[in-house]
């Protein structure tokens, strides 16, 4: 004879009980997002910030290198915002290049960024990068060069 198999957790008090049901008691099937819903916002957000245009980045890359360096271009890419990349190349010495990188904030099929920014990356004679780094990053509807 059988007999009906008992509840483990019926006659248990809530301390007793393992963490799987006291913590699904109060928690499970509730929305766990960290995310914001699209309608919330802090009330410090203005909204999207304005990206850079063509001229713009053109000015920060010639404040950068100086208006007399000649660069090739390397490739450019716009959407229906506008310019969101733009990476350019300058020749040095030796057979050395470096290649000024400007990305605006999100996701495209080349990358992602999570500012706006440009970077530099530094190749040696056999085009292997030797190095690079963050030269500006956008703001607030300002450019920021750091020291």
């Amino acid at each position: 004879m059988t007999t009906p198999r008992q509840n483990v957790f019926e006659n248990q008090s809530p301390q007793a009980q393992p963490f799987s049901k006291t913590f699904c008691r109060g928690v499970c099937n509730k929305n766990m997002s960290f995310e914001k819903s699209p309608t919330q916002a802090h009330s410090s957000e203005k909204g999207p910030e304005k990206a850079p245009t063509v001229e713009e980045v053109r000015a920060i890359f010639e404040k950068l290198l100086g208006e007399s360096v000649a660069f090739e271009e390397v490739r450019m890419r716009e959407d229906a915002e506008g310019l969101y990349l733009w990476d350019i190349k300058i020749a040095g010495e030796d057979g050395e290049t470096k290649e000024y990188s400007y990305m605006r904030k999100g996701r495209y099929p080349e990358g992602q960024a999570l500012r706006t920014a440009v970077h530099v990356t530094f190749f040696d004679a056999d085009g292997m990068p030797t190095g690079g780094h963050s030269v500006a990053h956008f703001e607030n509807g300002a450019w920021n060069i750091p020291a």
